[in-house]
């Protein structure tokens, strides 16, 4: 039943969404999708957060792979880049002196995806939603 409302609900706010883009002056509709699109990865990202909460796990992580992989298993799928990026920022992932900055997250991720980075492959990458290795393919479908 729950899974049955949560969809509803996500098809109202798709429905919301689209309703605003549509609102957009046609030379500007593809900028307003590009701000929906934005919109939805922050929600979804403090929607996990305030699953997965802000954690010392997450503090105490010295490696973004370790942080990415922390982040996915709490999460218990797969998601797109910029999600895991703010994701794991907003848990409290910060590295080194200075803190991890998205850009350089962003680089982890690739490195990793293309086998360049330091150990075996962790991530996969199937269309644009971001998973561990391990998971099966069919996990990477998004809901409907």
């Amino acid at each position: 039943m729950a899974n049955y409302i949560q969809s509803l609900i996500a098809q109202a706010q798709a429905s919301i969404l689209q309703q605003l883009v549509d609102l957009a002056p046609k030379d500007r509709q593809k900028d307003a999708a590009r701000l929906v699109e934005q919109f939805w990865q922050a929600t979804r990202a403090l929607s996990t957060i305030s699953a997965v909460g802000t954690d010392s796990r997450y503090a105490s992580t010295q490696y973004v792979i370790d942080a990415i992989k922390l982040y996915l298993s709490d999460l218990g799928r797969p998601a797109k880049r910029e999600e895991i990026i703010e994701g794991i920022i907003t848990a409290g992932f910060r590295p080194g002196k200075e803190g991890a900055t998205r850009g350089n997250i962003k680089k982890s991720i690739t490195m990793y995806l293309e086998g360049r980075a330091k150990g075996k492959n962790e991530l996969k990458e199937i269309g644009d939603l971001i998973g561990l290795a391990t998971w099966e393919d069919n996990r990477f479908q998004l809901p409907q």
